[in-house]
């Protein structure tokens, strides 16, 4: 968790214009074409960002667990535990529609944070030449994504897939897989944003579920790609200023 704080922000960062895209598309749709029940609709949209404040919440329980346990085997242990209640608390309410549905938001954040926090244990924790957490990880990635499979439709399991990329990747705080990893990421967290502007599309009446997929796609992959641009920009910009200094 050390730097994670610093982690967010540095990932969330680059989201601001995206965000600020979607919101302003969805209100002008709203007051344009939406003649009643304007809360409710404004309730549909938004749950596709509440990903970010639950990501928010359970970093901050971690961080606060991470200081009562005040180990690394035990909080690792604390991780495993958490990851695995998560998965069956999610599988309950998914599939056996058990519980409040709202609390597949949770289960979804605290169940794949703690996975990626064990990646980045993989590097450094060694116990007795033999580390558990890549044969943990192993597992758990798997069984966390096939709670992705609870949904209904193609679109929302391919949807649910994404924010569990999106979550794993603000988890983890090392370079695994290098660029493939960060690109992947980065296109989770789009797909997952863009689906409130997906749901504007489908609620005015664009209600093909492949088209809307492959718009939610490209909106994402057509992002990442500026996003990729801006950053080698600003970093031959600051080359070029290093050279001139010398």
């Amino acid at each position: 968790l050390r730097g994670m704080s610093k982690l967010m922000l540095g990932r969330t960062k680059s989201m601001a214009f995206t965000m600020c895209f979607i919101a302003a598309f969805n209100l002008v749709c709203i007051l344009l074409f939406i003649k009643e029940d304007y809360f409710g609709v404004l309730f549909e949209l938004f749950k596709y960002w509440w990903f970010v404040l639950y990501l928010v919440i359970a970093i901050g329980l971690l961080y606060l667990a991470y200081r009562l346990l005040k180990n690394e085997k035990v909080f690792a242990v604390f991780l495993i535990v958490l990851s695995l209640s998560m998965a069956c608390l999610q599988y309950a309410v998914v599939v056996e529609e058990m519980f409040i549905p709202e609390l597949v938001f949770v289960a979804r954040a605290l169940g794949c944070i703690p996975v990626g926090i064990l990646i980045s244990y993989i590097p450094n924790l060694k116990i007795k030449k033999f580390n558990p957490c890549i044969l943990l990880v192993a597992v758990l990635i798997p069984a966390l994504l096939f709670m992705a499979y609870g949904e209904k439709t193609f679109l929302t399991r391919l949807v649910m897939i994404a924010m569990f990329g999106a979550l794993m990747y603000f988890s983890v705080n090392i370079s695994v897989g290098g660029r493939v990893f960060d690109a992947i990421g980065k296109l989770s967290v789009r797909m997952y944003l863009y689906m409130a502007f997906i749901t504007m599309l489908y609620l005015l009446g664009l209600t093909n579920h492949r088209v809307l997929f492959v718009i939610d796609v490209t909106l994402a992959v057509m992002d990442l790609t500026v996003d990729l641009y801006r950053t080698k920009c600003k970093s031959l910009k600051l080359k070029e200023k290093e050279l001139l200094k010398i």
